[in-house]
């Protein structure tokens, strides 16, 4: 029978579970094939312990095509339109609290859609368009001042539509399509906001919407009137 001084075994998590061995010139010859059997066995529980977790997460590959990543989104953007009121009131109150972690992360869920919707981070895309939303939402956001609605109802409206309307214009390959597409959206459903006259750096692109002259026409299709 084997003793356990032939084959002392120093453990080593560090290195993804490779164990790591002291005086191995010491084992036996029965005592090293035994400790080759011991770590084989445990390299391949530890394969099939990884091939779990990876099943464990592959579902999440599903999500974008099942629409549950725009309903994430959708409630992320909701929970910031909440915050952001919030926000608003305490700057009329306190002047300047400090309220976020961070000043640069007011609406990071907006440019987390955008990166979830395009399937490519923030910084590789134009950003003229992601300004064009990030400028869309604020407005939207500081719509709730004049608005009559609920809030609740406000701040879901305003979330389901910021959501549908980025994952829409990331299916659009032609940045100055995708633009007027976002840019008529709002207007359409928001026209109060004289939304053109906030975003001056692109109003170069609105006789292309006037004559029609823009590569892809922006689809009007399936908006709801928020």
């Amino acid at each position: 029978m084997l003793c356990a001084k032939e084959f002392p075994i120093v453990g080593n998590r560090s290195h993804r579970g490779e164990i790591c061995l002291s005086h191995c010139g010491n084992l036996s010859p029965a005592g090293h094939f035994i400790w080759q059997l011991a770590l084989h066995k445990f390299k391949t529980n530890w394969r099939e312990s990884m091939d779990q977790q990876e099943i464990k997460y592959r579902p999440i590959e599903n999500l974008h095509s099942s629409g549950q990543v725009k309903t994430i989104c959708q409630n992320m953007i909701r929970k910031d339109l909440e915050i952001f009121r919030i926000q608003d009131l305490l700057f009329e109150v306190f002047r300047e609290p400090e309220f976020y972690s961070r000043c640069d992360d007011e609406f990071l869920s907006v440019d987390h859609t955008i990166q979830l919707a395009f399937g490519r981070p923030i910084e590789e895309l134009d950003q003229t368009l992601v300004g064009v939303i990030q400028d869309c939402t604020m407005a939207l956001a500081f719509d709730y001042r004049t608005s009559k609605t609920n809030f609740l109802t406000f701040i879901d409206r305003k979330a389901s539509f910021l959501a549908e309307q980025i994952f829409s214009v990331s299916e659009i390959e032609n940045t100055e399509a995708a633009i007027l597409n976002f840019i008529t959206a709002v207007e359409l459903n928001y026209p109060h906001l004289d939304i053109w006259g906030r975003l001056s750096f692109v109003k170069h692109l609105k006789p292309q919407l006037i004559k029609g002259e823009e590569d892809e026409k922006p689809t009007m299709a399936n908006l709801a009137s928020l």
